[in-house]
């Protein structure tokens, strides 16, 4: 996610010279920027495999569900970069602005902890951030063996295509600007 959204913002902000130069539509820099992350994803994913059997983890059929945490990942990433890429070309503070902003979702989203540690009256927080649901179609499969909740999967699903399809009516309406900006 994070890759994801901070490559998005940086292609167009510095690639938006390239828009005044050779027409290219502006769409190609933010989804090439989201398939790169895929691929490092995949990639990534070869380590963690090794780690489950050294580990002796039993692999379920449940992991075959990884492909779609991976789609949905990438369709909320996508649609959130798209938004704040459209926001980064006409005020470039906002790249950095984006990483502070990624890291406190990082420790709002039970990633290094677990859920169980947190007081009663936080859970509902924690929850309704779209990010939570997203990491348990991550979680569930790989580190429980079983596919995630239909709550965490409709909420997941949801909010990757309400997320992308703002982001790309937002980089719509805006898309002719960028070039005017570089």
């Amino acid at each position: 996610f994070q890759e994801s959204t901070t490559q998005c913002m940086r292609s167009l902000v510095w690639g938006s010279s390239l828009l005044t130069r050779v027409y290219v539509p502006p769409g190609v820099y933010p989804l090439s920027s989201v398939g790169t992350a895929l691929v490092n994803l995949t990639m990534s994913l070869a380590p963690i495999l090794l780690i489950m059997v050294v580990m002796g983890h039993d692999f379920t059929w449940s992991l075959l569900f990884v492909p779609v945490a991976m789609l949905l990942v990438a369709a909320f990433s996508l649609g959130t970069g798209l938004m704040i890429a459209t926001v980064a070309v006409r005020y470039t503070d906002v790249v950095e602005m984006w990483g502070v902003l990624v890291r406190a979702l990082f420790y709002l989203t039970p990633v290094m902890y677990p859920e169980e540690i947190l007081p009663e009256r936080f859970v509902w927080m924690v929850q309704a951030n779209p990010l939570y649901h997203l990491l348990a179609c991550w979680r569930d499969p790989i580190y429980l063996g079983s596919l995630p909740s239909l709550e965490s999967l409709s909420i997941a699903s949801v909010s990757a295509l309400v997320v992308l399809l703002a982001g790309w009516w937002v980089f719509t309406q805006t898309q002719h600007e960028f070039a005017l900006r570089a």
